[in-house]
């Protein structure tokens, strides 16, 4: 046995041994952007682009507070009227593009109640627009150059960006639940939340701010949105025969969501009103309607109508007359 045990490990001794092989390196392979990243980026591109070109404009939310007190909505739950106009601008720092927006209450003639610049990018990390919202730090001069605007100027809400998904034709924007945080005036901190819904010619707004103790400070009571109804420019003339000696004004400028004008005609005062009227209740059609009343009263004494997307309307009452051509001829 001790022989054979010998034998065995002189022989085991002589074999060949298996050679060692060292462990294998890490190899570093870089990826490019998948064509999956590429198709987003185009996607988000055409959005950008397309959302841009609905957002900018006039809006004006005179239609809802026109027939809610006919459809008897409770005061409080009643839309104040506003006027909001959203313009590019070519300043840089505020992202791939900037708009400066201005808020008057009442309508276009209104107070300014608020002025701020949005700067919207596209984000492919949320595969979705991001709207970022800048405040001015000091008053802004209504004559202020857009283009010329800073962002030394202005303050970014942080918390407060809008994120931006296309649903069909339109785009749905909100703010992140819980993130957005802004001082009342009397310095009470406010939990704000912030919905926009975007279409070519209807912008749903929902803000709402409620203090610690669940307080609504603003925002409607029963949460339904403000609706801001996309606004075209027209230009008007109104005369009147007087004594045989006719009196006419030339380049009145009215919009269609309610844009109204005091026009003196000699030693008479009218006032023009034009509204692209979409009826609440009942089967009335849509209209173009322009309206002639006397005195500073609202109340119109003459109104004409025709197809909402009528280029031109006019009207005669008595000694009076007046015109109104779409500015964009479509």
């Amino acid at each position: 046995m001790l022989l054979v045990s010998l034998f065995y490990f002189a022989a085991m001794a002589d074999a060949p041994q298996a050679p060692v092989v060292a462990a294998p390196q890490p190899v570093r392979v870089e990826f490019g952007n998948s064509p999956n990243d590429k198709l987003i980026a185009d996607i988000l591109a055409k959005d950008l682009a397309d959302f841009s070109a609905q957002i900018s404009g006039t809006w004006d939310s005179e239609l809802q507070s026109f027939f809610e007190p006919e459809l008897g909505v409770p005061d409080a739950l009643r839309h104040p009227r506003l006027h909001v106009t959203v313009r590019p601008s070519a300043a840089t720092g505020f992202g791939e593009r900037a708009f400066y927006v201005q808020y008057r209450a009442g309508g276009e003639s209104g107070e300014i109640v608020k002025t701020r610049v949005w700067g919207i990018s596209a984000s492919q990390s949320q595969k979705a627009l991001l709207m970022m919202r800048f405040d001015p730090k000091t008053a802004i001069a209504t004559d202020t150059a857009i283009d010329a605007i800073k962002p030394e100027d202005f303050v970014r809400i942080m918390g407060c960006d809008l994120t931006f998904k296309r649903r069909a034709n339109a785009f749905l924007g909100e703010t992140s639940a819980g993130s957005c945080h802004l001082a009342a005036g009397d310095g009470r901190n406010l939990n704000v939340t912030e919905r926009h819904d975007i279409s070519a010619n209807l912008w749903e707004v929902s803000d709402i701010g409620v203090d610690a103790q669940g307080q609504r400070v603003f925002g409607n009571i029963d949460g339904s949105p403000t609706k801001l109804r996309r606004a075209s420019a027209f230009t008007c003339w109104a005369g009147v025969s007087q004594n045989d000696a006719p009196i006419v004004v030339n380049g009145i400028s009215l919009h269609d969501q309610g844009g109204s004008a005091n026009v003196v005609l000699g030693n008479q005062t009218i006032r023009l009103r034009l509204r692209n009227v979409e009826w609440p209740i009942g089967n009335n059609r849509p209209s173009l309607t322009l309206y002639l009343s006397q005195n500073n009263d609202d109340f119109a004494q003459i109104y004409a109508w025709t197809d909402p997307n009528a280029n031109r309307i006019a009207l005669n009452f008595n000694a009076f007359q007046a015109s109104c051509t779409r500015n964009e001829i479509r």
